[in-house]
């Protein structure tokens, strides 16, 4: 069987998705319910929403700005779970997120096993997956992550189920993935991750395809920086009332030198010109990646490094064997890891132009993207190292 093609039965989803299940359980009760900021908001749209027979465009009318919209389906479930289970909603909404989140890690390590044909990879991701300290924060609040995080990875499954095996129709992710601008803002990147994944299904498999698609992105996001630091430099350049507030908002916080959302030492100068502008946004594409802030306990530090060294340090190898040609790997898994990348990128790209959040909440939705890398990236070092120390083969000549 060739790497690449092993088939998805040959790696179980129940038994790690029961232990991850189990896990996050008990993560769960021991730290106790939690409510963010957002949660007070999200519960106050649900009770609107079912007081007028939820009737969207009501809601939205008396909140008065359209990127309302972007929270439209999370609202939605909550008024459900309000609805079904009264005061218990918030401890219903915690089982989804402890079944989503588990659902995600068994979901990963099967891909990842999929994309490489090698045990070793899902091995590798469920290892991750455990020690990320980022992906299990959340579980208990009651707040849209935890959830997304499992709408946001489904959508890239179906990428790379057509990516894995052409011909399947792509109207149906992009369907999916416009779906998700409707669960919270950030969902909005999905769309943009969809069709970079559509575009690597349709390059030709020549060298030098992808190296210029990669290089497309690289281009389109600066000129997308460029333009949009433009705008919010004077927000009055934005010609249209829908999304002018928010514009301003983003204006605002670019005119404190924000770059991660209240931790001053990451603060730059207020910018000067276009360029001041554009230097904020570098800043937080950078601060996107950083496994967390000064104002990190010693404990927290270690998780954090725990994860985010070997996730990087595989990652890069991985990506170091795709971009240099060395990965044995077929051309539909080689277009996974690098739909994995692209999505990475988007999402800093995206949060470059916004700001980055102060627990790093917002990178949620790309960390198993992250994993995925990683754990290929662990499965080709395996098999070098197998071929490496496997013992020369013998063979004997007959008279």
């Amino acid at each position: 069987m060739s790497r690449g093609a092993a088939p998805e039965r040959t790696w179980p989803l129940l038994s790690p998705f029961a232990a991850l299940a189990a896990a996050l359980g008990v993560y769960v009760l021991i730290n106790g319910p939690a409510t963010g900021s957002d949660t007070h908001g999200y519960v106050l749209w649900a009770d609107r929403l079912t007081a007028n027979g939820f009737n969207y465009s009501a809601v939205l009318r008396e909140y008065g700005e359209p990127m309302g919209a972007t929270y439209a389906l999370f609202v939605g479930l909550v008024a459900l779970l309000r609805l079904a289970f009264a005061e218990h909603w918030g401890s219903a909404l915690i089982v989804l997120n402890v079944l989503c989140v588990a659902a995600t890690g068994a979901l990963l390590a099967r891909l990842a096993v999929r994309v490489t044909g090698n045990r070793a990879a899902g091995w590798a991701a469920l290892g991750l997956f455990l020690l990320c300290h980022d992906l299990w924060l959340w579980t208990p609040y009651l707040l849209s992550d935890s959830v997304f995080l499992l709408f946001a990875f489904s959508v890239f499954l179906m990428e790379a189920s057509r990516l894995l095996a052409k011909g399947k129709a792509w109207p149906p992710v992009f369907a999916a993935s416009a779906a998700a601008s409707l669960f919270r803002p950030t969902g909005m990147v999905l769309f943009a991750v969809t069709s970079w994944s559509f575009v690597l299904a349709k390059l030709p498999d020549r060298a030098g395809a992808r190296w210029l698609a990669l290089l497309g992105l690289a281009l389109a996001g600066a000129a997308g920086a460029t333009l949009f630091g433009w705008i919010v430099e004077v927000p009055a350049r934005w010609p249209f009332p829908f999304g002018a507030r928010a514009l301003r908002y983003i204006s605002a916080a670019y005119s404190e030198g924000l770059v991660v959302w209240q931790r001053p030492e990451t603060y730059l100068a207020p910018p000067h010109g276009l360029g001041g502008y554009l230097a904020i946004m570098a800043a937080r594409f950078g601060w996107f990646f950083a496994p967390g802030a000064a104002g990190y306990s010693g404990a927290h530090w270690a998780m954090q490094i725990a994860f985010f060294a070997p996730a990087y340090a595989l990652a890069c190898w991985f990506m170091a064997t795709l971009l240099t040609g060395r990965s044995t790997l077929e051309r539909g898994s080689r277009d996974v890891g690098l739909a994995a990348l692209g999505a990475i990128i988007l999402y800093a790209m995206f949060h470059a132009l916004m700001h980055v959040d102060y627990d790093w909440r917002y990178r949620v939705p790309v960390l198993p993207h992250l994993i995925l890398l990683a754990a290929c990236g662990f499965s080709d070092l395996q098999a070098r190292w197998s071929a490496r120390t496997a013992p020369p083969s013998l063979s004997f000549a007959t008279a």
